[in-house]
């Protein structure tokens, strides 16, 4: 059998070829690896003492726009362009996980406890809410920002029915550090503690002047 001998330089050339390719797989396969965050809600403490004769509290499933709608971090790179970023994600779907840590936060209060049925004969208030924003702004000149937006219906149960108490939109826009996913996430933690904070507030002024 006739014996074949490369040149030296293709060998070595061949070699440095394979592990090129090599590495560029193996960056691609650290690019896109996924991250899932989930959101630490810090609440101040005086609205952290959970007293049992709170109003008995139905939280329904919040909604959200349907461009937000999805596990994925979203990002707005231009006034009508957003940006999906598919390796990084909420551990739950939005939603969500930002309807349980209102519920969490707001039967941790002193105004509030769980509901322990959906029966509206055991409910004394219901709540209910749209996600309309949520999302990182790229496009501000002064660095990025965590945007976060609830509108918020709270009712009051009157004998057979329920009437508006309060309807508000609250919207936070949280300036970060930077772009990195951990700061986005931290950022609309930052901005769901203080939207949940200012409900409190807002409620407790209800209730004060005897409307809640």
């Amino acid at each position: 059998m006739r014996q074949i001998n490369f040149p030296l330089s293709l060998m070595c050339i061949a070699v440095i070829l394979i592990s090129a390719f090599s590495a560029c797989t193996k960056a691609n396969k650290i690019t896109l690896e996924k991250k899932f965050f989930d959101l630490d809600i810090k609440i101040d403490a005086r609205y952290r003492t959970h007293s049992d004769t709170g109003n008995v509290l139905l939280v329904k499933q919040f909604f959200i726009s349907p461009e937000y709608d999805s596990c994925s971090f979203v990002y707005k790179i231009k006034t009508n362009e957003l940006k999906q970023d598919y390796c990084n994600e909420f551990i739950r779907c939005p939603s969500r996980l930002i309807t349980r840590k209102t519920a969490k936060a707001l039967w941790a209060s002193p105004y509030f406890k769980p509901a322990s049925t959906v029966m509206e004969d055991n409910i004394d208030l219901r709540l209910s809410g749209r996600i309309t924003a949520l999302y990182g702004d790229l496009r501000t000149e002064t660095g990025p920002e965590a945007v976060i937006s609830i509108h918020m219906i709270l009712e009051k149960k009157k004998k057979k029915t329920f009437c508006p108490l309060m309807s508000h939109t609250y919207t936070r826009k949280i300036p970060i550090y930077s772009s990195a996913p951990s700061e986005l996430a931290a950022g609309w933690a930052k901005g769901l503690s203080e939207i949940i904070t200012q409900f409190i507030k807002d409620y407790s002024n209800q209730h004060s002047r005897g409307c809640g």
